[in-house]
C-alpha cells in the first residue's frame, strides 16, 4: 500500500471523484475545476486533522453498520466513508466502473449517490470469466455506452439499480469539438491492443493467460491478413498504438507491415491522437477495443474476431462484425465496407447506435452526465 500524508482536511464540493484515474473526468466533465479525488487502494491518503481523525474513530466504533470478513476491510471502508461523511459531499463518481472497491462502497454507503461511468468496452470476461466465483457487480447508477451493457449485465444477474445509456464521454467530447473531416488520409486504420507481455508470458493468473493467448493470436492473424490484403495495392495504412512509448509495439508493426505505406502513431491521449487518426481513415479494423464502439456511429468499422472468442464477441455490430478465420471472408468484408455508400453506412450505424454506443450529437454523453448529476 502506498500511503500519502496530507496536513489538514481539504474543502470538498458536492461531487467527489473516487480513483486516481481522473484525467478525463476533470478535463471533460468538470473542466479542470477544483474537485477532490480520493484514490483507491493500493493508494491511501491520510489526512492529518485532529477533528477528522476523531470523527473516523467515532464512525468506526459507533456509526458503522457493516461488518466485513476482515478487520483490514472494515478499517479501510470505514475510513473512506468517513472522509465522505466529514466532507459532507453528496455524490461520488468514478471512471473505473469495474472497480470492486467502488462496487463495495456503493453497497455499504447509504448516505450518498454513487455514479460509475463506463470507461471501456465490456464483454463476457467482464461479467463472468474474470470475476471471482459468485461475485455480483453492484452499482447504484451506471452511465453506460448503450442498451448492450444493460442486457449483458442483467443476463448474469448483476445488481445495477439504474442503467443510464449515454455513450462515451471521450468520443462525444471529441466529435463535438472536431467534426468528421471530409477528406480521408488513410485507407485502413488498425487499432492496436498489443502489449509486450503477450509474447513473454508474464501473466499474473490463469485469466490473464487466457486473455494474452486470445489477443496474441488475433493480432497476429489480423495483421497478417491486412498485409496480405494490401499486397501490391496502393493502400495507405495507419496504426494507432496502444502505448505512448513502447519500442516493442512500434517495431512489431514496422516488421509486420514492412515494405508497405504505413504510418504508426504513438498514443497521445491529450491530443486525442487515436480518434483523430480513425476520423482520417476510410475503414478502421480492431478487436476487443473501446475505440470501436466509441467510433461506430461516425466511421466504417470492421470488428474482427476470427477465432470466435466469446470474450471478444459483439454481434450487435451486425454487418461490421466478422468471426471467420477465412481470409476470403476477411477480404470480402473489407471490400464490402469500401464499396458501401458512406451515407448509407452512417444511416445504418445511427439506427443501431443504441445497441453499441449512443453518442447523440445534440445530447453528447458528457453533457447528459452533467445534466443527470445536477438533477440528483
Amino acid at each position: 500500500m502506498k500511503i500519502i500524508f496530507k496536513l489538514g482536511f481539504p474543502r470538498f464540493s458536492r461531487v467527489t471523484i473516487f480513483n486516481s484515474e481522473d484525467y478525463w473526468l476533470k478535463k471533460i466533465l468538470f473542466k479542470n475545476k477544483k474537485v477532490v479525488t480520493i484514490p483507491s487502494y493500493p493508494k491511501l491518503v491520510i489526512y492529518i486533522s485532529i477533528n477528522f481523525l476523531i470523527y473516523f474513530v467515532k464512525y468506526f466504533f459507533f456509526i458503522r453498520k457493516f461488518n466485513l470478513k476482515s478487520i483490514r476491510k472494515n478499517i479501510y471502508y470505514s475510513y473512506i466513508i468517513s472522509i465522505f461523511d466529514y466532507a459532507q459531499t453528496k455524490k461520488i463518481i468514478t471512471f473505473i466502473d469495474n472497480s470492486m472497491i467502488f462496487h463495495t462502497l456503493s453497497k455499504l454507503d447509504k448516505k450518498r449517490e454513487y455514479f460509475a461511468i463506463q470507461n471501456g468496452i465490456r464483454g463476457y470476461s467482464c461479467v463472468k470469466t474474470f470475476l471471482p466465483k459468485n461475485y455480483k457487480i453492484y452499482l447504484q447508477n451506471f452511465f453506460c455506452f448503450s442498451e448492450r451493457e444493460k442486457k449483458l449485465f442483467s443476463k448474469f444477474n448483476h445488481k445495477i439499480k439504474n442503467f443510464i445509456p449515454v455513450g462515451s464521454i471521450k468520443s462525444s467530447y471529441y466529435y463535438e469539438k472536431f467534426p468528421d473531416p471530409k477528406n480521408k488520409k488513410f485507407d485502413i486504420c488498425y487499432i492496436s491492443q498489443l502489449q509486450e507481455r503477450f509474447f513473454t508470458n508474464e501473466y499474473k493468473d490463469k485469466y490473464e493467460k487466457i486473455n494474452f493467448y486470445q489477443y496474441k493470436n488475433t493480432i497476429n492473424l489480423c495483421t497478417d491478413y491486412i498485409a496480405k490484403y494490401i499486397n501490391n495495392k496502393s493502400i495507405k495504412i495507419a496504426v494507432c498504438m496502444r502505448s505512448s512509448d513502447s519500442k516493442f509495439e512500434y517495431e512489431f508493426y514496422k516488421k509486420k507491415f514492412k515494405g508497405l505505406d504505413v504510418s504508426i502513431f504513438k498514443n497521445d491521449k491529450e491530443k486525442f491522437s487515436s480518434y483523430k487518426t480513425v476520423s482520417l481513415s476510410k475503414i478502421t479494423i480492431g478487436h476487443h477495443t473501446t475505440m470501436l464502439p466509441e467510433c461506430y456511429k461516425y466511421n466504417k468499422l470492421l470488428w474482427y474476431n476470427p477465432y470466435n472468442f466469446k470474450n471478444f464477441e459483439v454481434k450487435e455490430a451486425k454487418k461490421c462484425y466478422l468471426n471467420s478465420i477465412k481470409f476470403i471472408e476477411f477480404k470480402n468484408k473489407i471490400n464490402y465496407l469500401y464499396n458501401l455508400d458512406n451515407k448509407k453506412y452512417l444511416k445504418q450505424s445511427f439506427q443501431n447506435s443504441k445497441n453499441i454506443c449512443y453518442n447523440e450529437i445534440d445530447k453528447p454523453a458528457h453533457k447528459l452526465i452533467i445534466e443527470n448529476l445536477n438533477n440528483v
